[in-house]
């Protein structure tokens, strides 16, 4: 059966003319790179080079083993490269699931930049008030505003979100001020409809 790094061997001594120049690129001994050959040549059953004053030339069948030796490394190299280049290049789907208030107005607006920088990654956004099971494959990442109660996650704070209550000058003028209930933000946040139900009648006030 052919042996590839009985090729490799060849085409370092077809190319370099001597055993002590292919055995220096090849990093082996003299010996290596003529027990090599003979394998080769024992293998095909033909002799691949011809032992000249000049060096090492290839016969006819040697210039023949040489061209589809030389396709066959190409080939190698290409793999190798195109394998390796998929292990660290970004790429494939990822799936978000936010809430919407973050979908629309912090990850979408974020998400063309990183299309710019990485155009293999194929972004799915998902707004869900809804928590998305990570473990089901329901999605990939999940940005929520409390500790997720599922444990085996892994878990990175990225940024904090501040809130407040804005009016124009005259709605304080005319109201004396806007002072929020006593809760906490987090309660008005998720309790914005009842308090605004029952703090600003006559006014339509926006959660921005």
């Amino acid at each position: 059966m052919l042996d590839w790094d009985d090729l490799r061997f060849f085409l370092a001594l077809s190319r370099h003319g001597s055993l002590s120049a292919a055995a220096k690129v090849l990093h082996v001994s003299q010996s290596t790179v003529g027990r090599r050959l003979n394998s080769l040549e024992a293998t095909l059953g033909v002799r691949l080079l011809n032992r000249t004053p000049d060096g090492y030339v290839p016969t006819l069948a040697g210039v023949d083993v040489r061209e589809k030796a030389e396709r066959l490394e190409a080939e190698a190299i290409a793999l190798e490269r195109d394998v390796t280049g998929r292990d660290t290049r970004l790429r494939g789907l990822v799936r978000v699931t936010c809430a919407e208030t973050l979908a629309a107005h912090i990850l979408a607006p974020s998400f063309a930049k990183l299309h710019e920088q990485h155009p293999d990654i194929m972004i799915e956004l998902i707004p869900n008030p809804r928590e998305l099971s990570l473990a089901m494959r329901e999605a990939d990442i999940s940005l929520r505003m409390r500790q997720p109660e599922q444990h085996d996650l892994v878990v990175r704070r990225i940024g904090g979100i501040a809130f407040g209550i804005y009016a124009t000058p005259d709605y304080v003028r005319i109201h004396g001020g806007l002072d929020p209930p006593p809760m906490k933000w987090s309660a008005l946040w998720y309790g914005f409809r009842a308090w605004r139900t029952d703090r600003c009648r006559g006014s339509d006030p926006s959660l921005r």
